[in-house]
Parts: C-alpha cells; sequence; structure tokens
C-alpha cells in the first residue's frame, strides 16, 4: 500500500482519503460509518471503511456520492462492484474499500463482527 505522508502531515494519506469519503457518506445521511485500519493484517488494503444506508434508493445515493467527492479531490475508484438491488456495493480504491451496505444486508453478513478487536480510524465525525 502507498504511504504518502509528509513532514507536516505524518498520517498516511489513505487515511486522509478515508476521512474525507466519510464525511461524503455523513453529508448524505449515511450512518453506522466504519473505518477499520487492517494495514497490519491485510495483505489486500490498508482500511475498510464501511457505512449503512436506510434502503436500496439510499444506498444508490450514497455510493454515487461518495465516489463522485472522491473523484473530485484526484481520488480515482479502481474497481466497483455490486448493485443497490444486492443491498451491498463496494468501491476499492487500492489503500482503502469502501464497503457501502443496507442496514439489513450489513446486520446478515456482520461484517462488523468479522472485525471486532481490528483498531478503528477516528473518523473525526460530528454528530
Amino acid at each position: 500500500m502507498i504511504n504518502s505522508s509528509n513532514a507536516e502531515n505524518p498520517e498516511p494519506a489513505a487515511a486522509r482519503q478515508v476521512r474525507l469519503a466519510a464525511g461524503a457518506m455523513a453529508a448524505k445521511k449515511g450512518f453506522d460509518i466504519t473505518a477499520y485500519n487492517v494495514s497490519g493484517i491485510s495483505s489486500v488494503t490498508d482500511f475498510y471503511l464501511v457505512c449503512s444506508a436506510m434502503n436500496a434508493p439510499h444506498l444508490k445515493a450514497l455510493s454515487n456520492d461518495v465516489r463522485q467527492a472522491l473523484k473530485g479531490s484526484g481520488i480515482n475508484c479502481w474497481r466497483f462492484s455490486g448493485s443497490q438491488e444486492s443491498g451491498w456495493m463496494i468501491a476499492d480504491y487500492v489503500d482503502f474499500i469502501i464497503h457501502f451496505f443496507k442496514k439489513d444486508v450489513r446486520a446478515y453478513y456482520r461484517v462488523d463482527e468479522l472485525w471486532q478487536g481490528v483498531p478503528k480510524l477516528d473518523l473525526n465525525l460530528q454528530p
């Protein structure tokens, strides 16, 4: 994974990008937004960002708005998969992967239990 940090901000670029995505999620009324720092345990990515939506149209709106917000900052999605009908959409940004879930689908797959004990990134989201 890429660790683009600088003397002014030693935090990895991926962490800043995850926070940007989380802010876009919150602005679109996404909820249960959680970022897991898997950099020490995964060879796939550094962060998993997970968000819930109320229904299929909300899920689609979240995924579209977050991808547009990141693209507007020069951060391009490498691969996107899933559909609003399935209730689960995934956007792969290499250094972080975003999972967009309908609330009931997230509960069914219990991803938060899978990653329990994994450090979380403080997203600095305002309530």
